[in-house]
């Protein structure tokens, strides 16, 4: 009769090779799930900076009025660029210069005074703005193309800028 309390072979190797691809299968896993944190933490860092980006570009082209106020008639995108914010304030700009100024200089300006930093699309965009409202002020005789410079760039002053700067 055999005993079945009786001592059998032990079972501690076997349950230490299970344990042991357990734990390295969990290690596996931790490790993966760490680096997946990683790059999520990369990717989140550059979304908080594409969203500091975008929040100093929608206050570089925000109106004074809140945009849901209602308007008394519609108004064409030629006026709504010409009244616009940055129209004034490039216009500003140039007046409070005492030498021409290219494209690039005003928004640099602009980006400063709201202590911004735009990425280079967004930067492009905002100097495409700028010109098309200096063009516009041009044709009221508001500013004036005065040459090139590097680059080919286009340098402008406000007309009479320089006759003020003299009687003050």
């Amino acid at each position: 009769m055999s005993n079945a309390f009786a001592q059998s072979q032990p079972v501690a190797p076997a349950v230490d090779d299970a344990s042991h691809a357990i734990l390295s299968a969990l290690a596996d896993k931790h490790a993966e799930l760490d680096a997946r944190r990683s790059d999520l933490a990369r990717q989140v860092a550059a979304l908080d900076q594409e969203l500091t980006c975008l929040e100093g570009a929608i206050r570089l082209f925000s109106h004074s009025r809140p945009a849901s106020a209602p308007t008394a008639s519609p108004v064409s995108p030629r006026h709504a660029t010409e009244r616009s914010v940055i129209a004034d304030d490039a216009l500003r700009v140039l007046r409070d210069a005492s030498r021409p100024l290219s494209t690039s200089d005003i928004v640099r300006v602009l980006c400063a005074e709201r202590n911004v930093a735009l990425r280079p699309l967004e930067f492009r965009r905002l100097a495409v703005a700028v010109i098309s409202v200096l063009r516009l002020r041009e044709a009221r005789g508001l500013v004036e193309e005065v040459g090139r410079a590097r680059r080919n760039a286009v340098l402008w002053t406000a007309t009479g800028a320089h006759d003020r700067s003299r009687r003050r």
